[in-house]
């Protein structure tokens, strides 16, 4: 019996600890659900969607088309919880572009950085990450 409630209780607790992947390919068609079979447009929408501990895996493009105000600044990229954001390509294959300040240094208001994870514990794999 003892054995038994031991069982249960490691199932249970494999159910409650369960990571979601979510997809993103540039080249998806627009209202996906995040599924390998109709992706997220953009790595932020997959983002908001993911929990604590969930995988968003990103195809291969260039990925400069969000602009999030994080109350600091603009950002391509926004992550608010522990995740791991992954290239599924090559990091030769697999952009975040951020965009220069038309500032002389570089830093104006019209700036956009790559990604901002505000002290959350992202892991990041894969990418190519310029301009921010």
């Amino acid at each position: 019996m003892k054995r038994l409630l031991s069982i249960i209780a490691l199932v249970v607790a494999c159910q409650a600890s369960a990571t979601n992947m979510w997809y993103v390919s540039r080249s998806a068609a627009p209202g996906g659900d995040g599924s390998s079979e109709a992706p997220f447009q953009s790595i932020q929408s997959a983002i908001a969607e993911a929990s604590e501990d969930d995988i968003v895996k990103v195809g291969p493009g260039t990925y400069d088309q969000d602009e999030i105000d994080d109350g600091y600044m603009k950002s391509r990229v926004v992550i608010t919880k522990r995740l791991t954001l992954e290239a599924t390509g090559r990091k030769d294959e697999t952009f975040i572009v951020g965009r220069k300040s038309s500032a002389a240094d570089g830093y104006g208001a019209d700036a956009v950085r790559c990604i901002y994870a505000g002290g959350h514990q992202a892991t990041i794999r894969g990418f190519t990450i310029c301009n921010g």
